[in-house]
C-alpha cells in the first residue's frame, strides 16, 4: 500500500477544500438560476393610447400617403407578437381610464384580432394619461412582466395628482413627429377629413417627448420613439424581453464548476 506524504497530504487537504468550495459555488448558481427563471414570467402588456389625437396622420408610409399614430402602434405590437410566439400577451386601451380589451392569452390570432379592431375614441374626450397608468398599476398589481406603453404623450387633462410606481419591466414608446398634424375627427359623406377644431382652428397635435420622457422617468423604466415607419423594426427588437440562453449558460457554469471540483479531488493526486 503506497504511503502519502506529510507534505503531498497537506497538499491534498488544501485541493480538498478548493474541490468543496468550487462544488457550492456551482450549486449555489443553479439555485439562483433557477429562482431568477421562477421571476421571469413571458408576459407582455401593452397599454396603447386610443384618444383622439392618435389618429393624428403624420407617419410616412409610402411617398405622401401617411398613417395614423394608432395604426403605427399596431404595426409594432404584431411585429413583436410575431417574434416572440412563446409569449402571453395582453392589450389594455386608455384615453381617460385604462380598459383591458384582451387578458393575458397565447392566443395569437385572437389578440391580434382584437388588436385590428381598435379605435380611437370618436368625441375626444380628455386625456390623462398619469391617471390612466396609475389605474392600471392598481389593476395589474405587482404585475412582472414586461409592460409596452404606446402614446404620443399628449394631455389633455392635467387635473389628476396620482403617484407613478417603477415597473419590473417596460418601455415607453412615443408615436408621432415633432411637427404634427391636425387631429381627424372623422370623414364628410365625400370623403373629405373632418378636424377637431379650437376657436374655429384646426388643433395641431404634435408628439410631446417631455411629457413622456417625465412619465418614463417615474415608472424607471427606458423611452424609445416611432418618428417614421422604419423605427418599427429597429425598435422591436432593441429591448429583449428574456434572454432565452440565459438558463443554458446557468447550466454551463454549473457543469464547468463540477468538472473542477472533481479534478481538484485529491484523489486525483492519490492514483498519480
Amino acid at each position: 500500500m503506497n504511503k502519502v506524504s506529510p507534505l503531498n497530504f497537506t497538499f491534498s487537504r488544501v485541493r480538498w477544500l478548493f474541490s468543496i468550495l468550487i462544488f457550492f459555488v456551482g450549486v449555489l448558481v443553479l439555485i439562483f438560476g433557477i429562482f431568477f427563471q421562477e421571476k421571469q414570467t413571458n408576459d407582455i402588456v401593452f397599454l396603447i393610447d386610443n384618444s383622439l389625437s392618435m389618429s393624428a396622420l403624420d407617419i410616412e408610409w409610402v411617398g405622401a400617403i401617411r398613417i395614423s399614430r394608432l395604426d403605427v402602434a399596431k404595426q409594432y405590437i404584431q411585429k413583436v407578437i410575431e417574434k416572440n410566439s412563446a409569449f402571453h400577451f395582453s392589450l389594455v386601451s386608455f384615453s381617460l381610464v385604462p380598459q383591458v380589451l384582451s387578458p393575458l392569452s397565447d392566443d395569437r390570432d385572437t389578440t391580434l384580432l382584437i388588436l385590428h379592431s381598435l379605435e380611437t375614441v370618436p368625441y375626444g374626450q380628455p386625456t390623462n394619461i398619469r391617471e390612466s397608468l396609475s389605474l392600471f398599476q392598481k389593476l395589474y398589481g405587482n404585475f412582472r412582466g414586461k409592460v409596452i406603453i404606446l402614446s404620443d404623450g399628449e394631455n389633455t387633462s392635467s387635473s389628476s395628482l396620482s403617484t407613478l410606481s417603477p415597473l419590473s419591466d417596460g418601455v415607453f414608446i412615443g408615436i408621432g413627429t415633432p411637427t404634427g398634424a391636425k387631429i381627424t375627427q372623422g370623414y364628410d359623406g365625400d370623403g373629405k377629413a373632418r378636424y377637431k377644431e379650437y376657436d374655429g382652428k384646426p388643433v395641431v397635435s404634435i408628439l410631446d417627448t417631455d411629457s413622456i420622457n417625465k412619465l418614463a422617468g417615474e415608472l424607471d423604466i427606458d423611452t424609445a420613439f416611432i418618428k417614421k415607419l422604419s423605427d418599427i423594426e429597429s425598435i422591436s427588437t432593441i429591448f429583449p424581453i428574456k434572454d432565452s440562453n440565459s438558463m443554458r449558460s446557468i447550466l454551463g457554469i454549473f457543469l464547468i464548476c463540477m468538472l473542477l471540483s472533481l479534478y481538484a479531488s485529491p484523489y486525483t493526486l492519490l492514483k498519480k
